[in-house]
């Protein structure tokens, strides 16, 4: 009778782990080991059961271990272009795998960056059918309410940027900005550095705990990083991401110049125009474009007139004929294109427009 129990435990067991809809080989695998990904498609939506062809749509979970925000994403929606395209597993109607290499690599992840998962759906050749899993946890991940599959990867010893959670801030002069991180477990050095454009500077450390916090009183606008670095159960760990500060305090109130009117006001000299928004009760507009690199720059900080209505700002230095692409990032949660534009930038869709338009 025990001969039996057992095997009908060993049974289930198997038909447990057949029935899975992703596994990983190895099942242990951190994002610096070679993994081979297996997808049963006849498993959650089996939406994809007889198909031709499969693809994986896939990314990275950077922000932690529970975390569903897609990262690196690698995958073309649609194209039947060969990227994430999977191999059916031998002996097998609809079973399927594709060997990624190391995700840190497959994914271009710097190595700064804790993988915590690995995010997946997938498709057919044309995107006309896709295959997602049923919401709720399986061994070794997880399926989130939408339908998208995350693998868990195995990470020990991690240090996360808990605050700010965004990149880019914008400050008025004498604000600052509260800096913390947390730990996996207790750490025997925990430091916050900051790079405004020079290196690294230590801001902040502790011997102990699992946490740290600071205070960062800005004295200027950069583009720079920021890091938290940790010694836990004597492994160094880090964590770091983009620290983009723009104190708008310099706004300048001024009379809008004669002759100009709202929208893009060209000038007999070809290297400068002259752009006005009209943004009503606004504190601080920004033009940010080609000429910026879509970076923040305080030289693009327009200026206000003074009853509020508008912001203005004269641009030089641009190559006469040539057009430009640019936005107005308006009180830093506001991005708007020039509503007098003669033309509307379409990044999804101008790459169909043949070059003879």
């Amino acid at each position: 009778m025990e001969r039996l129990l057992t095997f009908i435990f060993l049974l289930l067991l198997s038909v447990s782990v057949s029935g899975q809809i992703v596994t990983i080989d190895p099942s242990t695998a951190t994002g610096d080991d070679e993994i081979t990904i297996f997808y049963d498609a006849s498993q959650g939506t089996g939406g994809l059961v007889g198909a031709s062809k499969v693809y994986m749509h896939s990314g990275v979970v950077t922000d932690g271990p529970t975390g569903t925000d897609w990262q690196n994403v690698i995958g073309n929606w649609g194209s039947d272009d060969g990227v994430g395209q999977m191999t059916k597993v031998d002996g097998e109607d609809n079973k399927w795998k594709i060997s990624i290499g190391k995700p840190r690599d497959y994914y271009n992840v710097s190595a700064s960056t804790t993988i915590f998962r690995l995010s997946m759906v997938f498709r057919n050749a044309d995107g006309s059918a896709e295959g997602k899993g049923t919401p709720g946890s399986f061994s070794g991940g997880a399926v989130a309410s939408n339908g998208d599959i995350y693998i868990d990867l195995d990470v020990s010893n991690f240090v996360r940027i808990t605050q700010p959670t965004e990149e880019s801030l914008f400050l008025e002069q004498d604000e600052t900005v509260a800096i913390a991180a947390q730990a996996s477990s207790s750490v025997t050095a925990m430091a916050i550095l900051i790079d405004e454009g020079n290196g690294f500077e230590e801001k902040h450390s502790v011997t102990s705990g699992t946490s740290i916090s600071y205070e960062f009183s800005p004295t200027q606008s950069f583009n720079g990083t920021l890091k938290v670095t940790a010694t836990i159960n004597g492994e160094e760990v880090e964590d770091s991401q983009a620290f983009n500060l723009n104190l708008t305090g310099n706004t300048q109130v001024l009379d809008l110049p004669a002759g100009l009117k709202k929208g893009i006001n060209y000038s007999s000299d070809l290297t400068k125009v002259s752009l006005v928004l009209e943004a009503p009760g606004k504190d601080f507009v920004y033009v940010v474009g080609d000429f910026t690199n879509w970076q923040i720059n305080a030289d693009y900080l327009m200026n206000k007139t003074p009853d509020g209505e508008l912001f203005w700002l004269e641009i030089s230095g641009l190559t006469p004929n040539q057009e430009y692409v640019f936005q107005y990032w308006v009180d830093g949660t506001i991005t708007i294109g020039d509503p007098y534009a003669d033309k509307i930038a379409d990044p999804w869709n101008d790459q169909y427009i043949p070059a003879s338009v």
